[in-house]
């Protein structure tokens, strides 16, 4: 009986957590940019907290909180892209929204837990390939959905 009440105060735990994580980045990432682009791109710390959250709960909640939070970036700020069609439409939210956001459950994957100097470097790393995951999501996009125009 003790361990399914922990258990269930556990599960309780990463939920609150990773709504407060998702509520966060959704400020930083709407509310306070430190530069916003013309097109809709822009530079903010939006990532931090997914980032703290995956490093802490592992890469299958780094990757729903990532998806949640792709979710919402659709619900509140999704661009149509030109000659919108389904095929166009579906593949801008996945290459511009799901993927670059559940990328974050990709950087826990390449942490070590040898020594402090290992893990620190490690993470470092995995930052990187998320990012790079990110951008070349974005790039694709940019290479087959958003350079068609008639």
């Amino acid at each position: 009986m003790k361990a399914k009440i922990r258990r269930r105060t556990q599960r309780t735990l990463i939920i609150s957590e990773m709504a407060i994580c998702i509520s966060l980045a959704f400020v930083l990432n709407e509310f306070l940019p430190f530069f916003r682009g013309p097109n809709g791109g822009s530079i903010t710390l939006a990532p931090v907290p997914l980032f703290v959250f995956a490093f802490k709960r592992g890469a299958k909640f780094g990757a729903l909180a990532g998806f949640i939070m792709s979710t919402l970036k659709i619900a509140f700020k999704f661009y149509i892209p030109p000659n919108a069609n389904f095929f166009t439409i579906t593949g801008s939210a996945l290459l511009d929204y799901v993927i670059p956001y559940v990328a974050f459950g990709v950087a826990p994957l390449l942490v070590k837990n040898k020594t402090k100097k290992q893990k620190s470097i490690t993470t470092a790393i995995g930052v990187l390939v998320t990012f790079l995951i990110k951008e070349f999501s974005r790039w694709i996009s940019f290479l087959l959905i958003w350079t068609t125009t008639k």
